[in-house]
């Protein structure tokens, strides 16, 4: 007996609408019409005749529906921080020992990796190098991995290199030295675009996506012209994002930079078709986060992982609930890491491929983000470029713009944070760093 998918009759749009009309009792169909922050009203039903006839396989350019084809694992990641050499090593066993995959070790001040990663089997975890790398940093994994006996092409990871300096002006020793990990760890990808810079500082997914995709794009120039090849130049550019708690428009932004990216490298025809593919690093934002009531910020990470996995990353980093008020500690750096073992272990969300690919409501609105982000980028590319417009000033301004929308939503009640506009608790917590995040005039 086969299955004869005719014998179940699909209703039209309007046979729906009919059906939510009823559930509503009298309500307007308008009532459930949402007014997404990019400027688009997104139903709450969408048909077959709204989104593309082909979206494409998983492994396929322009991979809108992941790069991945086994599986859809991810590496959980921990962020290591300290003064304090020592700290961090011990940071960085416990986190492993813990269940870490990959570590994301800050290098804000200069640090000796031969310390710091002292007892860690280098070739099993993934290595992570944020807020800079330097020759020096080379030269400590080159040592790390003489005394295990291990080769460059043992490790993989990535680094995150200036290619500019504070007066914009191109640093062209750090070019070089992508260059150089590139052909010494070929498996550690050199450059990272921080599109969760942006999304820290307000920024709406289509205005991430659209600087991330214009540093991405000036960076792959820059390496091409110190002598990189376009296929070298786009193996050496990883991609990491913040995500925030709109959790269908944070699992199609990861859908959207995957497939623009695609299409920008496609433009300088590489050689190999996995040049046009990247590799996404998803980052739990801080500008949602709040330290009134801040055990709510573990159920948005919980969401955010969500949506990054399901999006399709590469690897994920969650940061600690009480991040705001305390110096990592034991409890939030555990709890960061166990939420993505349970969307392992628990809910298997590791096991299916894309598994919102082909969902109407969820391919509407990958191509409505799509556009909107296309257009920015677009329009972004013919002022000059991302260096232009930082010279000018035009970043900080859309940034501030898109920052204010937002709280001015949150202000009067049509956007609700738990535990800040709404559920407000009595006791509240000292922030440890200063910051302008979402619900900082909250916070008082």
């Amino acid at each position: 007996m086969s299955l004869d998918f005719k014998e179940f009759p699909a209703d039209n749009p309007e046979a729906w609408k009919d059906r939510i009309l009823k559930e509503l009792k009298g309500k307007p169909y308008e009532a459930l019409v949402w007014n997404h922050p990019e400027g688009m009203q997104v139903k709450p039903n969408s048909s077959k005749g709204e989104v593309e006839e082909n979206t494409g396989f998983p492994g396929k350019f322009p991979y809108l529906r992941g790069v991945k084809t086994d599986s859809n694992d991810w590496e959980i990641n921990q962020l290591i921080t300290s003064d304090s050499e020592a700290k961090m090593n011990i940071r960085a066993l416990t986190a492993l020992e813990g269940g870490a995959e990959g570590l994301i070790i800050s290098l804000k001040e200069p640090k000796d990796l031969t310390k710091v990663l002292k007892g860690v089997f280098l070739n099993y975890a993934g290595l992570h190098f944020v807020d800079g790398f330097t020759q020096e940093n080379v030269r400590q994994l080159e040592e790390l991995l003489e005394e295990k006996e291990l080769t460059g092409k043992d490790i993989y990871g990535s680094t995150e290199l200036q290619l500019y300096d504070k007066e914009l002006n191109v640093r062209e020793e750090n070019i070089a030295l992508a260059k150089g990990i590139s052909e010494k760890f070929p498996r550690v990808k050199a450059v990272k675009v921080r599109g969760d810079f942006y999304h820290d500082m307000g920024a709406i997914a289509s205005t991430e996506l659209a600087l991330a995709l214009s540093i991405g794009h000036q960076s792959f120039l820059e390496l091409v012209k110190g002598g990189m090849t376009v296929d070298q130049a786009s193996a050496a550019i990883n991609f990491s994002m913040g995500t925030g708690s709109s959790y269908f428009t944070e699992l199609a932004k990861y859908r959207v930079l995957r497939q623009l990216w695609g299409l920008v490298v496609d433009k300088y025809e590489p050689e190999h078709s996995c040049s046009r593919a990247t590799y996404i690093h998803a980052f739990s934002g801080n500008w949602n986060k709040t330290i009134l009531d801040e055990e709510n910020n573990l159920l948005r990470t919980t969401t955010e992982a969500m949506s990054a996995v399901l999006g399709g990353v590469d690897a994920v980093c969650l940061f600690p609930f009480d991040d705001l008020t305390k110096q990592q500690s034991n409890s939030g750096m555990r709890y960061a890491r166990n939420i993505q073992h349970l969307l392992k272990s628990e809910s298997f969300l590791h096991q299916t491929l894309d598994p919102a690919g082909g969902s109407y409501y969820v391919e509407n609105l990958t191509k409505e983000l799509r556009e909107k982000a296309w257009e920015k980028f677009c329009n972004f590319e013919s002022d000059g470029g991302i260096i232009a417009l930082q010279r000018s000033g035009k970043i900080m301004e859309i940034l501030k713009a898109d920052a204010k929308a937002q709280k001015e939503a949150l202000s009067k009640g049509q956007l609700t944070m738990i535990g800040v506009n709404k559920y407000k608790p009595e006791q509240t917590k000292k922030a440890i760093s200063e910051d302008d995040r979402l619900a900082k005039d909250f916070e008082g």
